[in-house]
């Protein structure tokens, strides 16, 4: 037995002894020679789109300033550089910067001259002075490849982690016919502060911020939703969800400002604008056939004024100053007053106006002249 056991013991040492060196490399080369294949891959990819790629530029995921994602158009050249456009910009602005691609835990892509429509995101130092000062929007402009064909390709910034996408531009599409596009799209459905969306059932109200909309449910919780706008509409970069309901976009049509969520679901967005809004919002010319009683007889004795002076009043618009008055301006003749009002909101329907220190030299002399009982009428709640 005991000779049995040795026997078996032999064997085995000789079948460990003849695997020994026998590991053949499942790889045809070396993973620098792969590398650099892949890496050229990818350029070669990069370069196919005739017309160059759009991709989606988003900030750092928190994105915690509102400001959403914008459309950049970019051409990869075969002396390594880049060109681009971004629907932020003027549509003909174009600037071309350098790109390398290089290997560090897969293939990476660097825009690493600055270019201040791809490092908009990424600079320390925000041009429109967003974000904190050494940080700026938390963006990237180096990036991982995670996939790279002809009809998409997918980047992962290697500071945010944020997933963005390319896509091809269609070819004969000018670029800058394109931005126009989006840019219409976006000052019609991003047009209003405050938003309605209604379901079948229920109906929520959100506010906007730049390319983000806000929504605050029952329990007082807060949520913002980042979108990007494409000629298609708005495109939420994450599915948004109102009130349980989730929502990835609402499909843009011309000349309409209620737009279909792209779910099929009948889910629109309209925009909500208070009487507060609509007030500091725009320009409102003052009609005297709208005005109460002791109103019009007031204005009658300006009018009488004027007409002393040899003059006639040409209009009394009442228009935003700044972030805390109104101005009511007034043409008499070829002179313009200005009175500046003080207001305070009190809801969506009702503020009140309160006459402000007068510093307008023309004002000053009307004022004292007998527009004084018609500008203090205008001072109360409206």
């Amino acid at each position: 037995m005991k000779k049995i056991y040795n026997i078996l013991l032999l064997a085995l040492a000789a079948a460990f002894t003849s695997c020994t060196g026998l590991v053949d490399d499942i790889f045809d080369t070396s993973s620098a020679n792969r590398a650099a294949e892949t890496m050229e891959a990818n350029r070669e990819v990069l370069m196919s789109a005739p017309n160059g790629w759009r991709l989606t530029m988003k900030a750092d995921p928190n994105d915690e300033f509102g400001i959403g994602a914008y459309n950049l158009f970019i051409k990869f050249n075969a002396d390594s550089t880049v060109s681009v456009s971004s629907d932020k910009e003027k549509a003909d602005s174009v600037i071309t910067s350098h790109f390398k691609l290089y290997q560090s835990e897969g293939i990476n892509l660097s825009f690493d001259e600055h270019n201040p429509f791809i490092h908009y995101f990424s600079d320390p130092v925000n041009s429109d002075g967003f974000g904190q000062a050494g940080k700026g929007l938390k963006g990237d402009f180096e990036f991982f490849i995670l996939k790279a064909t002809k009809d998409e390709v997918i980047l992962k910034g290697k500071k945010s982690s944020v997933k963005m996408t390319m896509v091809p531009v269609e070819a004969g599409k000018a670029w800058k016919d394109e931005i126009e596009y989006i840019q219409t799209v976006s000052s019609q459905m991003c047009k209003f502060k405050t938003y309605d969306i209604a379901f079948k059932d229920t109906t929520v109200r959100i506010s906007r911020s730049y390319r983000s909309f806000t929504y605050t449910d029952k329990e007082g919780n807060k949520f913002i939703y980042p979108f990007n706008v494409t000629k298609n509409g708005i495109e939420f970069l994450e599915p948004a969800t109102f009130s349980g309901r989730k929502i990835t976009g609402f499909t843009y049509k011309n000349g309409v400002t209620t737009y279909e969520a792209n779910d099929g679901t009948g889910t629109t967005i309209s925009p909500f604008v208070s009487n507060y809004e609509s007030l500091i919002g725009g320009e409102w010319y003052m009609a005297k056939s709208l005005m109460s009683e002791k109103l019009s007889a007031a204005f009658d004795n300006c009018v009488a004024l004027s007409e002393g002076e040899g003059e006639v009043i040409q209009y009394a618009a009442l228009y935003k100053a700044n972030n805390t008055q109104l101005c009511l301006q007034i043409q008499s003749g070829n002179y313009i007053s200005k009175f500046n009002f003080n207001f305070t909101k009190i809801d969506e329907d009702n503020l009140t106006l309160k006459i402000a220190s007068i510093t307008d030299n023309n004002a000053s002399w009307y004022y004292n002249n007998g527009y004084s009982p018609f500008i203090d009428l205008i001072s109360g709640t409206c």
